[in-house]
């Protein structure tokens, strides 16, 4: 199910709420396999049980049987009308279930926005209408079954009346004189034993209507998805293709609503290497141009093709593989931040991490973070501002090394400073492979070959930026309008430290384009930035009195320089950079630290006098014991700095996380922390305790 939900194209995920469709995967398929147990445990056994009672009760009265069986036909004329009234009923259930589901799925990712316009009773009272609904179709359920099955018990009892009736009178007309005797009163004792045996089953068979009608308005619900075909798929004619870049649309026409297109005619060439950005009003079809070239939808009319071959001819996975794209809205996952820029790649090694969140100008913040890469986000990558999950992101992007690179208002969230660093490294990065950007801001444009300037779902414009600008047209009044814009604000308690770093104030006023393009062209692409590690032979670290640390290396000097590990959970003696500056404009790496045992003694000693007032963390060796108090986990274990007792909440499942390839991370009530640095590393007894109460 879950694989099937995965193939099915985006348009299929636009029109299906992800609260109904996690009601599917989940709920519905869950309800189907409890179906298949009850049949496989409980059918077979009962219709066995079934038809042998019924041998012997004709072996032992045929007539008697005969009418031990009349209530048959009346049960399943009743079941047959009941199936066909509750089945309506189940699928309103069901189908408020998934509205439940969805509400409540929309209204907590959105509950910044409730939180933020004051609307927490407003959805309470939104849920409520749907929890009613949904309360009110399970009612329904419940009184027909409360009905329908009581009265199947009694029709079933009027055949045990029957045979009470039947057979005591031929038991007792056998006791009269001159009469045979049919029926002993011992046999009618054993048929009625029979009988119960006999009706006891099918009883229970009758409640197959209700697990037979479950398992068909859940499974319409299941198949449903499973047989929708997916709308992106690879013809037999697919073929695998190590992309060059070159990228080609021709008269490409498309809708969301086939009826109502929102690119109309487009046509445009992309030659390898060469980055081009698209600019243009909101609505004007940027994105959608991207959307069609990740082949997430399929035109209408026309072709796009990538070195002359029609993508449609290019197995889906071989060209997504080969190009990555950082949208305007970026997601991240649940995990690490390591794990995070690392998606596309999930084996590489740790160094390359590095490299890509330095290239997107990330390493700084995600390094001065008390668990650096190994930091867990939560969902949507809260817990990171929007500007810094917009540059890990890129790192995940620059990391996954497309031949075709996509930036959709890649860096429409960060800052000046941060938006000039990605820049600069996207030269380098962006040199031998085809970079699409899609930008409002028309600075980030300024290194681009070409620019496409889109209107209304067409191609107006196009040329570079000295052309454009000679045209006159929109390209120019956007640029007016912003550089306008710019000079009537003044300038931004952000961009003022960035204006004194990297411009005057009155530049802002003028065309930057015009200034700097051909400077830029000029100049040979900066080169890709790199970590600095450190040679441990030329590396002296002294501890200072006042706290910090001196370092020196070679002929470089530094004051005042911290320790931060990288990867403090994960590698807690490996990748430690070391920074120095008092603010954020001053902030500068002198290197890493590969692996710190290769250090001199002292210069080993002074790292790790650093960081262990960074990281004041208890490192459990044995768990004593664990006990349940009052919905709460008392711990009692001995730590490397000596024997420890604390708190935790027990029903509290973000108390105790995964760290590290098998280690664990406790926060007690206070926040203290506790790590396992490896579960293995515990004795049996220890792993005993800690998985009786920790489970998850």
């Amino acid at each position: 199910m879950f694989r099937r939900l995965e193939d099915l194209a985006v348009r299929y995920h636009d029109r299906h709420p992800v609260g109904r469709l996690m009601t599917r995967c989940h709920q519905d398929v869950e309800a189907l396999q409890g179906f298949i147990n009850q049949l496989t445990d409980g059918f077979g056994y009962q219709m066995i049980l079934v038809v042998f009672m019924a041998g012997v009760m004709f072996w032992m009265s045929w007539k008697l049987a005969l009418i031990a069986c009349l209530p048959a036909p009346l049960v399943m004329g009743c079941t047959l009308l009941y199936y066909r009234y509750i089945v309506p009923l189940w699928r309103r259930y069901w189908s408020t279930r998934s509205d439940v589901s969805n509400v409540l799925h929309a209204s907590l990712s959105g509950v910044r926005v409730v939180k933020a316009f004051a609307q927490e009773g407003r959805e309470a009272n939104r849920f409520k209408q749907y929890s009613t609904k949904f309360r009110d179709a399970g009612l329904r359920v419940g009184h027909s079954q409360a009905m329908f099955y009581p009265f199947m018990g009694f029709v079933f009892q009027l055949g045990s009346y029957f045979i009470w009736i039947i057979g005591g009178q031929t038991v007792l007309r056998g006791e009269m004189p001159n009469v045979t005797q049919e029926l002993t009163i011992g046999e009618l004792m054993a048929f009625l034993g029979y009988l119960g045996m006999f009706y006891a089953p099918l009883n229970s068979l009758t409640q197959m209507s209700t697990w037979f009608t479950q398992f068909t308005t859940q499974a319409h619900r299941v198949f449903e998805v499973l047989d929708h075909d997916p709308e992106i798929t690879d013809g037999p004619d697919a073929i695998d293709l190590q992309i060059r870049g070159a990228i080609s649309f021709k008269n490409v026409t498309f809708g969301y609503d086939p009826n109502i297109p929102v690119l109309h005619d487009v046509s445009f060439d992309i030659r390898p290497g060469e980055m081009v950005g698209i600019v243009g009003h909101s609505g004007s079809g940027k994105s959608t141009t991207v959307n069609l070239l990740m082949r997430f939808y399929e035109v209408n009319d026309g072709c796009i093709m990538i070195d002359d071959i029609d993508i449609r001819r290019l197995r889906k996975i071989c060209m997504r593989r080969q190009v990555g794209i950082v949208a305007q809205d970026p997601y991240l996952f649940g995990g690490t931040i390591a794990e995070n820029v690392a998606y596309g790649n999930p084996n590489v090694a740790p160094g390359q991490i590095l490299d890509a969140a330095l290239a997107a100008n990330a390493h700084m913040f995600i390094t001065r973070v008390h668990d650096g890469y190994d930091t867990r986000l939560g969902e949507r990558g809260s817990g990171l501002s929007g500007g810094e999950r917009q540059r890990v992101a890129i790192a995940r992007a620059l990391l996954y090394n497309p031949r075709i690179l996509i930036l959709d208002e890649a860096t429409s969230s960060v800052d000046t400073i941060a938006e000039r660093e990605i820049q600069k490294a996207l030269e380098g990065l962006s040199a031998g492979r085809t970079t699409i950007a899609i930008a409002h801001r028309l600075s980030t444009l300024r290194n681009c070959d070409r620019i496409l300037v889109f209107e209304e779902g067409l191609i107006r414009e196009h040329g570079t930026h000295e052309e454009l600008m000679a045209l006159n047209g929109i390209y120019k009044k956007l640029v007016e309008i912003q550089t306008q814009l710019t000079t009537d604000r003044g300038t931004s308690v952000d961009n003022l430290k960035a204006v004194d770093e990297l411009e005057k104030a009155e530049e802002t006023k003028q065309d930057l384009f015009v200034e700097k393009k051909e400077e830029e062209r000029s100049l040979a692409a900066p080169p890709i930035p790199r970590i600095r590690y450190l040679d441990p032979k030329k590396l002296r670290v002294y501890a200072l009195d006042e706290g910090d640390m001196r370092v020196t290396y070679g002929d470089e000097e530094y004051e005042h320089v911290r320790a931060y590990r990288c990867f403090p959970v994960s590698r807690p003696s490996e990748f430690v950079a070391l920074w120095t500056g008092a603010s954020a404009l001053e902030h500068h790496e002198v290197g890493v630290v590969r692996r710190l045992k290769e250090l001199a003694p002292s210069s080993l000693l002074a790292v790790r006098h650093e960081l262990s007032k960074r990281y004041f963390i208890h490192y459990i060796l044995t768990i004593n014991a664990i006990r349940e108090e009052l919905g709460f986990l008392s711990w009692d274990v001995e730590t490397d700095k000596g024997h420890m007792e604390f708190m935790t909440r027990r029903w509290d499942r973000d108390t105790v996380a995964e760290g590290g390839v098998n280690g664990r991370i406790i926060l007690d009530v206070d926040h203290n922390r506790y790590e396992i640095e490896d579960m293995d590393t515990l004795d049996e007894d220890s792993k005993s305790v800690f998985s009786k109460f920790i489970y998850w």
